[in-house]
């Protein structure tokens, strides 16, 4: 089990299920994110990533490490 996820409690929490959608990521994430900014800056998106067998999950793992409050957690 891998997850980048920290005890802090934003004021807004996106769950998105995760499965094999590396051909879609780059897209959701370029249509949630200004919206979410323009909410609160107080916000995290935690993406269950549920076994996905493209590289979805190294997708996450790069959103995360240029902006935290993108989160995942993988099964």
């Amino acid at each position: 089990q891998s997850s980048a996820i920290s005890n802090a409690l934003p004021m807004l929490s996106l769950v998105v299920p995760i499965y094999n959608e590396s051909e879609g990521l780059n897209l959701f994430f370029d249509r949630v994110l200004p919206v979410l900014k323009a909410v609160t800056e107080d916000w995290e998106i935690l993406c269950i990533d549920d076994g996905s067998r493209d590289d979805s999950l190294a997708q996450l793992k790069r959103l995360h490490a240029e902006d935290g409050r993108i989160r995942y957690l993988s099964f």
